[in-house]
């Protein structure tokens, strides 16, 4: 029975083992995501809001009222917007960015082509994304057409990366340079990107486990960082194919530097830690 006021604080939340399975097996073939026995606390905990905004009291009524049958979309959307791991920050991993500024944006100004598409294809709050945003702004010559697509499976993730305001303490890894050209103050300590970066970023709502990707130009530039480590090896390789399948030759992939690629993994050749070109 669904309650109209539930307590967050006091909605009980225990999940038997039945549950658990059902749901770390659904997680798993809808988004790739695994969750061992030892993540239940945290599904427990991470859940804990679902299942008071779609009224109930305890996680036993709620279950049983969207999980034992096929679940709808909404809840199924509810559910990895909570169960998704968004933590991220500027300036991360900052190896792959400086490599990105100095050596692969330049070849590709190199070849003359005069476009450039780049993909973040894990954009969770808007950090990475807008990073890139600023390298291209600052590195693509005027007249290019460098459009830069970011995705994220969480909705409500890119409902906060669409805004484009950060409080300033989590903005300070950015280079000042970047800083004092691409954010500007706002209120109660925050930086917001300016608009004429916002122009230049697209974001789409995109499961990365499924079908292939819906891109008719090839991508230049993937960045994929810290995703694939929650996927099982099925799933990790199928992903990594469909990338490669929508990057031009020579294109470049980075993903996270505690990822790495298999052997299997022809289609792309290991140029330094976390980052692979594609072979022509």
């Amino acid at each position: 029975m669904a309650y109209s006021t539930p307590n967050l604080a006091t909605v009980d939340m225990r999940i038997d083992d039945r549950q658990f399975a059902h749901l770390a097996s659904l997680i798993q073939h809808h988004f790739g995501i695994q969750l061992p026995p030892n993540k239940r606390p945290l599904l427990a905990q991470r859940m804990r809001r679902v299942v008071v905004e779609a009224g109930y009291s305890d996680f036993d009524a709620f279950f049983e009222a969207h999980f034992t049958r096929t679940p709808s979309v909404e809840i199924l959307g509810r559910l990895i917007d909570h169960v998704s791991t968004n933590h991220t920050h500027f300036w991360r991993e900052a190896a792959h960015l400086t490599h990105l500024r100095d050596l692969v944006l330049p070849e590709i100004v190199r070849s003359g082509r005069q476009d450039l598409r780049l993909w973040c294809a894990a954009a969770a709050t808007g950090e990475e994304p807008w990073t890139l945003a600023m390298l291209v702004a600052n590195t693509i010559p005027t007249g290019w057409e460098a459009g830069i697509l970011a995705t994220d499976i969480s909705a409500r993730a890119l409902a906060t990366a669409q805004k484009g305001i950060y409080k300033s303490e989590n903005v300070f890894r950015l280079p000042a340079a970047l800083r004092e050209k691409w954010m500007a103050p706002g209120p109660d300590d925050t930086l917001h990107v300016v608009d004429s970066l916002r122009r230049e970023v697209t974001w789409r709502r995109l499961n990365l486990v499924g079908a292939s990707f819906p891109y008719k130009r090839p991508m230049d530039v993937v960045f994929c960082r810290n995703v694939m480590i929650y996927f099982d090896e099925p799933t990790r390789r199928d992903v990594v194919r469909r990338i490669a399948e929508v990057t031009r030759p020579g294109g470049w992939l980075f993903i996270g530097h505690a990822e790495t690629l298999g052997r299997s993994d022809a289609a792309w050749r290991f140029e330094r830690p976390g980052v692979y070109r594609r072979v022509a």
